[in-house]
């Protein structure tokens, strides 16, 4: 292995995970005699068998591990290792026990002592493949790069080669190596467009690995359900199940997931979906093709906007379907169910505007940018969403003009243009440049892992008619809480400065630098906790003062003796706080949502409130105990896995603000907080921050 060795021939294998299948005949027969083993069995299956082994028949064993045509073959080669004989084997399966395992697990002593560095499994492979040719962003407008030949650059080498020639134009027109774009007859469009439907057709077939792209979603294996999904709000699967690895095993041999890396051990995969426009587009039709089988929609039923129409029926929506059933198989990781719910609301968004704005709603394209008025209306319940679009800025000075502009007016020409979402590895994500290629990529961002202020970033065209540029950027920063209840305002706030979002020059003219939107969504809320259960950690907080205050006087009592909780099912406009300092040169319009209800986000239907806190709650400790009736959950509290403010902790001491019961958590109404606007801005150094109570 350490010398060069001449190389006279190649050899490779295609879908050679076919030669590790065992013979049907074998696989029967090593089940037989599995259940029933004798004493000639256990030593052939295990020489290192004892003789109390031997002697007792009726002792289970493992069934022979018989070789397949992989390990005859590969024992074969082995005698050609010094011949110049290079052999590849080539699959898109992914079960490395059978096609690729470990040496603990080889069923060859030769292949278990192979010395350490052979390869393992190669997956390096092409990906957006442009050649020596780069796009110019000064010759694209926002209707070019929702074109499909246009996002078939992206990705596999597969979605480009299928769409020659008109992918290479593309990149003619659009490149820095041709100044004339090539001219295209008006039958080539016509052919253009044809083959633009077969390929996002072939895409969801794959995405799917069926060809039946209208069979009935729960037709469809569970893999295929979760793919459609995945692609577009990047699902975190759980690596300490083992149902988990098995599932994005399948992924990657049946559905289109890519296996990034495999280490030397083979132990396991790391893989993902990465960005790819096409296969994005082809996972939303899927979708929109499963809401329209909901409503039982036939071809004839025209000029419906289905993501709309689902809010007003009986069923669940199918995006919240497929996530409930990952939960369920324990296939997603649920650390992370608060973010995953988050994006998956402003992909529903994002898919309602498209609807709502398309010229086809019965076969929208879901890559068209949508205005960025009409994403928040179809993403909060109608009095919320008036609400944000008359709010004005909250951190400009009185004297500023900017500060009279509503939300509306603002972002009257803005466009945003995201279909699936991509991780982010490095700060970089914040700034105008990213906004405008993850523009031009259809995408939004996962910021880095532990990010400090920001989990998505959404990036915005300022103008939908200009040529893309970094400087015709901005963007929605938004924030993922789940949590008992609400934080404050002020604690939340995210300046566009501090995160480097614009570049700011001295010589700037303040007037023309762009408006932000930074949108914070309190999933977890639910009804405020008991006032003890709130007092904060600095007891010199303006927070903690008032919610002491209040502890010191009568609290109302029910006829059950528990005190009296109010709803947080409400909106409230909160004026702006007394400035003391000029604050941040780009009007930021905020928008604070907290609660996962119908009653706050439009795309959430009454029948989906028990499926959202479901989901929201699977991460909490209790969350997979099998007896989820009341009294089981109060005696295993009562064993105290944690303490609370409550009954189930406190039982053994007398003490009535201790023994208080948090209310019923069926109240999540939740409600919508943005500023009215006002003299001044609120103070962003304020980090005591401002109470909201009743």
């Amino acid at each position: 292995m350490g010398r060069l060795k001449i190389l006279h021939i190649l050899m490779y294998f295609d879908e050679a995970h076919v030669l590790a299948e065992v013979p049907s005949r074998l696989a029967k027969a090593s089940s037989a005699s599995a259940t029933v083993p004798t004493s000639m069995d256990a030593m052939e299956t295990d020489p290192t068998s004892t003789g109390a082994n031997q002697n007792n028949a009726s002792e289970p064993s493992s069934p022979p591990k018989h070789k397949t045509a992989l390990d005859i073959l590969v024992s074969a080669l082995d005698d050609c290792r010094d011949l110049g004989l290079f052999t590849l084997f080539m699959s898109t399966q992914s079960s490395l026990e059978h096609l690729a395992p470990a040496a603990i697990h080889a069923r060859s002593a030769r292949y278990s002592a192979l010395p350490p560095s052979m390869h393992a499994p190669i997956t390096e492979t092409p990906f957006d493949c442009f050649g020596s040719k780069r796009l110019v962003p000064s010759k694209l407008h926002c209707r070019d790069v929702c074109e499909t030949p246009f996002m078939a650059c992206f990705g596999r080498p597969m979605w480009r080669s299928l769409m020659m020639p008109y992918s290479d134009w593309v990149l003619d027109k659009f490149s820095i190596d041709r100044p004339d774009p090539p001219s295209i007859t008006d039958s080539q469009v016509l052919r253009c467009g044809r083959l633009s439907l077969d390929v996002l057709e072939l895409a969801r077939r794959k995405l799917l690995c069926n060809d039946n792209m209208r069979m009935p979603m729960d037709s469809h294996t569970v893999a295929a359900q979760t793919a459609v999904l995945d692609v577009r709000i990047m699902l975190s699967f759980e690596p300490s199940r083992e149902a988990a690895r098995r599932h994005e095993e399948q992924l990657v041999a049946s559905h289109m997931r890519i296996a990034y890396s495999v280490p030397k051990d083979r132990i396991y995969l790391r893989s993902g979906y990465s960005s790819e426009p096409i296969l994005a587009e082809a996972a939303a039709r899927q979708l929109h093709e499963w809401r329209r089988q909901c409503l039982g929609l036939g071809p004839s039923a025209t000029g419906i906007n289905v993501v709309d129409r689902l809010r007003d029926t009986t069923d669940i929506g199918p995006a919240v379907q497929i996530l409930r059933k990952s939960l369920d198989h324990d296939l997603i990781s649920r650390g992370d169910v608060g973010e995953i719910v988050g994006r998956l609301l402003l992909l529903l968004a994002r898919d309602s505007a498209t609807c709502a704005t398309s010229s086809d709603s019965d076969d929208p394209h879901f890559s068209n940018p949508v205005p960025v008025t009409t994403l928040l209306v179809q993403l909060l319940s109608e009095a919320f969403a008036k609400d944000v679009l008359t709010s004005k800025p909250d951190n400009l000075p009185a004297n500023d003009p900017r500060g009279d502009l509503t939300f509306a007016e603002a972002f009257k020409d803005a466009v945003v243009n995201f279909t699936h979402f991509a991780k982010w590895a490095d700060d970089s994500a914040l700034s105008q440049d990213t906004a405008l290629g993850c523009f031009i990529r259809s995408m939004a961002v996962i910021c880095r892992n532990n990010a400090a202020t920001v989990d998505i970033f959404i990036p915005v065209l300022m103008n939908k008619d200009a040529a893309l540029d970094a400087s015709v950027m901005s963007g929605i920063m938004v924030q993922f809480k789940l949590r008992a209840h609400s934080g404050t305002t002020a604690a939340y706030a995210i300046d566009a400065t501090k995160v480097g979002l614009f570049k700011q020059t001295p010589d700037d003219d303040e007037t023309q630098r762009h408006p932000y939107i930074t949108l914070i969504m309190e999933l977890g809320v639910t009804s405020e906790p008991p006032l003890l259960a709130s007092i904060p950690v600095k007891p010199e907080s303006k927070e903690s003062i008032a919610v002491n205050k209040k502890l010191g006087e009568k609290t109302p009592v029910s006829n059950a003796g528990a005190p009296l909780q109010d709803t947080p099912s409400k909106v409230v406009l909160i004026p702006p706080a007394p400035r003391r300092r000029r604050g941040s040169a780009y009007p930021r319009y905020s928008i604070y949502v907290y609660g996962c209800s119908p009653t706050v986000y439009r795309v959430i239907s009454q029948n989906e409130r028990g499926v959202y806190k479901h989901i929201l709650g699977s991460g909490k400790l209790l969350a997979e105990h099998p007896r989820q009736d009341p009294t089981s959950l109060r005696l295993v509290r009562m064993l105290k896995p944690f303490f609370a403010i409550g009954h189930t902790s406190w039982h053994w001491l007398c003490h009535t603000r201790l023994n208080t019961d948090s209310p019923d958590e069926s109240d999540d109404e939740g409600g919508v907080v943005v500023s009215i606007g006002g003299e001044d801005g609120p103070d962003d150094d304020d980090d005591d921050g401002d109470v909201f109570m009743d």
